[in-house]
């Protein structure tokens, strides 16, 4: 893989490939097995299959690859079909000469092994040239010769690779909702190739896929379409990619800014794309100083406007758009603009000749400003760098509206913006969206609908307020001091990550030599494990070396069955061989060879014999991971040594560029316990000013707060409190030395507070964002700060959120006044919890439920 994958996708990758395993098993009693990876929006579904693909394909650490492997990648749609081609061979340089696209050219008489074809619904439909027959040739040199008489379709070409024993087809099905509804008379063409079925005017059957995955955030119509299949077939579980950690990615957009004028806007289409050109020019100045604060770091970030036109739009309507965009941008270039549309041929605009893109270009095509397109916006295109949307389109249907939605939310660089809400911002004016539609589905955009449609994991934000921080030094030196806390989000990569450590410290100039210093103490440690379990790995190379068998002798004459005598088999190189592959996963294969090469070098200089040297080392490193005990110390060892040096590091790596800074971050998620690293400021906040009143058709302001560390021009924040938060706002801002007070982020992000704990029920470590902190001078002038959080006690989340704080307090207590949680039946009756007490935490580690620890420790709130 071209990328470090993240936690969830490196989850998602296991689970899938352990499903595969077990689908393969009921293929080996001649059963089919199908299953969904369930993924929203922006999860990375492409990256995830990518390094399904590798690992099922290729040599890895811890997989024999499968030979007689052949993948096919289905889709309804040709587009999605070459853009998901052209992601997976981005993402791997391994597998970009194994795609093949079948199109109407495509003869073959069975399916290549270790390939990936992409196939989708058109090219089966009826009449198509693959499904209608075409003639062999000796024309194809790569293709095997047929009689002049014998003709091939893709049915045959299927039907023999799916009967021939020498291949494991697996099925992968793309937005696997699609074509799985209610089956009418006719079955779709997905449900035939999946179950099987006799193509017209043939004499044999296509047999049906025996492995089937289906790709789709909603899963449920594949799903039930799998459960009524004709003959015993095995549903698995769902291989699941939790929104919360896409959440948390950073692969999202923070917030979705939305304006929707009330219906006098559509009188105005035409000025408020005027306005969208100069949002976004604003939007390219911000990038280009980004990446120029940042040293040039990285790729540069060239944002694009996606204009959405009516189904009949004629090449005047989009000339009176390009005039109204030269209006609002006059730089804007002359040669920038674009189209998708279905004609595919280029459109004559007024002065301007718009001409076709495929979508899965446009990314990469720089000069592309603006775009025009139709539905496909809406049907599965998707452009990290689009910026700013306007919609020309009526829209109604909350689905529309949520689909419009969630084609805009990738960012452009796949990881946050430090701080800055600008950037992790997406800006769609729909003039013509029907506003109380809109604003249900920005209410439940997180959560799941009736049907199970999962939202976009964002935060729309209603023509919201730009907050920066206030003039205060003390505040922000104080808050860059505070720690927040990352949550391992996988720890079976300890090796790896040790390695990778050294490998970034070394090229950012942290660390000398840092791979080859990962490398002499990963070989150190083994070694040192060598030595410690001596006895023990002589013990397992006896074990590998000899298997005794007893040779058993019937006797007709007695009847009797004896026991002869006992057998000694010796093991050969092969033997040794398969048992060092089979430990190799205990130390990944790059510490392997590592260690073993080590090895040899040691053994020549003595001079002994390369080929004995090689099958000693194999045989050494086999047996000792057959010893109980010795992974776990060698893996403990590996996340200690890289813990060491990213802390050693921690304020150098604060102050590389944030592609940088995000690269450790990841690093520090892979490991077995939690770490810390030190807030970072944030540069602006996109805050609501209110919310939108249908019967009115006007915004109802919320409240206007000062002190808040982030504020508009007049000192001010507005802020949509609930009583206990004003109540507790209202408290702290009345307490002496009360300086300004700070909403902290709901999700993790560098510029919020945060804490973690473990929750027992999912085996996951989760993460707990306080609501507020709080700052003051003491009596000396020192600018000191407490957490203040309000937190139903009723509530399920309310223990793992106290056990979250009060770990937090007692590993960080002293740099807080206080740490303290809320709770109560209303805001006169609050009670809190004092998480800097011994006591106190020790009752929440024992507690059964929340409210038990409020009521036996807690006192009144004032």
């Amino acid at each position: 893989m071209k990328y470090t994958l993240k936690p969830y996708q490196e989850t998602a990758s296991r689970e899938i490939l352990e499903h595969l395993d077990e689908a393969n098993q009921v293929r080996s009693i001649g059963q089919q097995a199908a299953f969904a990876l369930s993924a929203p929006t922006g999860a990375g579904k492409t990256v995830i299959a990518t390094d399904v693909f590798e690992r099922l394909l290729l040599p890895s650490d811890d997989r024999v690859p499968d030979e007689k492997a052949v993948i096919i990648w289905f889709s309804d749609n040709p587009d999605l079909n070459r853009q998901s081609r052209h992601r997976i061979e981005g993402a791997s340089s391994h597998l970009a000469s194994r795609t093949v696209e079948i199109d109407s050219s495509f003869i073959r008489p069975e399916l290549e092994q270790g390939k990936i074809y992409f196939l989708n619904t058109q090219k089966l439909s009826k009449g198509s040239l693959l499904t209608g027959g075409r003639r062999k040739s000796n024309n194809f040199e790569l293709f095997e010769a047929a009689p002049d008489t014998g003709q091939v379709t893709i049915w045959d070409t299927l039907r023999n690779t799916l009967e021939s024993p020498d291949h494991n087809v697996y099925f992968v099905v793309d937005e696997a909702h699609r074509g799985s509804g209610k089956q009418s008379d006719r079955e779709t063409i997905l449900h035939r190739l999946i179950a099987g079925h006799t193509p017209d005017g043939a004499t044999a059957p296509v047999p049906p896929m025996p492995v089937v995955m289906g790709i789709s955030a909603t899963p449920g119509k594949f799903k039930t379409m799998m459960h009524n299949m004709p003959g015993a077939r095995l549903v698995l579980d769902d291989v699941e990619v939790p929104v919360d950690e896409v959440q948390e990615s950073g692969l999202l957009k923070d917030i979705v800014e939305l304006q929707i004028p009330g219906e006098e806007g559509e009188a105005f289409e035409n000025v408020f794309v005027t306005q969208a050109a100069g949002l976004l020019a604003e939007s390219t100045r911000r990038w280009a100083a980004y990446h120029a604060e940042q040293g040039g770091d990285g790729k540069r970030v060239v944002p694009l406007m996606v204009v959405q036109m009516r189904d009949l739009a004629t090449p005047e309507d989009m000339y009176r758009v390009i005039q109204s965009l030269r209006e609002g941008w006059p730089e804007l270039p002359y040669d920038c603009f674009a189209h998708v549309f279905g004609e595919h041929t280029p459109i004559q605009a007024g002065d301007v000749l718009v001409p076709y893109v495929e979508p899965q270009s446009v990314e990469d095509r720089e000069w592309i400003r603006v775009l025009f397109a139709k539905t496909a916006i809406s049907t599965g295109w998707d452009c990290p760098r689009a910026e700013v949307m306007v919609s020309y389109r009526p829209a109604n249907d909350k689905d529309f509206i949520t689909q419009v939605i969630g084609r805009m939310v990738r960012s452009p660089l796949a990881r946050r913006i430090p701080g800055d809400d600008l950037l992790n911002s997406v800006l769609c004016l729909l003039p013509r969206f029907n506003r109380t539609a809109a604003e249900e589905v920005v209410q439940g955009i997180n959560a799941p609908d009736d049907d199970g449609t999962i939202k976009p994991p964002i935060d729309p934000v209603v023509e919201p307020e730009l907050l920066t921080p206030v003039d205060n030094d003390d505040l922000w030196e104080l808050f860059t001091q505070l720690p927040r806390e990352i949550a391992p989000k996988r720890s079976d990569k300890p090796i790896s990550r040790l390695l990778n450590v050294g490998v970034e410290l070394e090229s950012d100039g942290l660390l000398d030599s840092g791979q080859v210093k990962a490398e002499r103490e990963l070989i150190a440690a083994v070694n040192g494990l060598l030595v410690r379990y001596a006895d023990e790995v002589d013990k397992a190379k006896e074990d590998i070396l000899k298997v005794e068998t007893t040779r058993l002798v019937y006797r007709y004459s007695d009847r009797e069955l004896d026991d002869e005598n006992v057998l000694e088999l010796v093991a050969d190189d092969r033997v040794i061989s398969a048992a060092f592959e089979r430990a190799t996963p205990v130390y990944t294969r790059a510490l392997a060879n590592l260690w073993v090469n080590d090895y040899l070098v040691a053994g020549i200089e003595r001079g002994e014999e390369d080929e004995n040297l090689i099958i000693e080392a194999h045989l050494t490193l086999a047996a000792l991971g057959k010893v109980e005990g010795a992974r776990d110390a060698l893996w403990r060892e590996a996340d200690l040594t890289a813990k060491k040096w990213l802390d050693a590091t921690r304020a150098e790596i604060a102050a590389l560029p944030d592609s940088r800074e995000t690269t450790y971050t990841t690093l520090r998620e892979m490991a077995e316990d939690p770490s810390f690293v030190y807030l970072t400021k944030p540069k602006n906040r996109l805050m609501s000013p209110g919310a939108w009143n249908a019967q009115t058709k006007e915004i109802d302001p919320f409240p206007r707060y000062e002190g808040h560390a982030l504020a508009a021009e007049d000192g001010t924040a507005p802020a949509k409190l609930n009583e206990w938060e004003r109540k507790v706002v209202s408290t702290e801002m009345g307490r002496s030395g009360a300086q300004a007070w700070y909403r902290n982020p709901s999700r993790p992000s560098p510029d919020a507070v945060t804490a973690v704990y473990y929750d027992e029920a999912t085996g996951r470590w989760r993460s707990v964002q306080p609501d507020f902190i709080f700052f003051l001078r003491d009596r000396e002038g020192a600018m000191r700060a407490s957490i203040v959080d309000p937190h139903g006690a009723y509530l399920g989340d309310a223990l793992g959120k106290l056990r979250g704080l009060a770990r937090y307090a007692e590993q960080y207590g002293d740099r807080f006044v206080r740490i303290e949680s809320v709770s109560g039946a209303d805001a006169e009756s609050l009670r809190v919890l004092d998480l800097k007490s011994e006591a106190v935490r020790a009752a929440v580690a024992e507690a059964v439920s929340a409210e038990a620890v409020y009521e036996k420790h807690g006192y009144d709130y004032k």
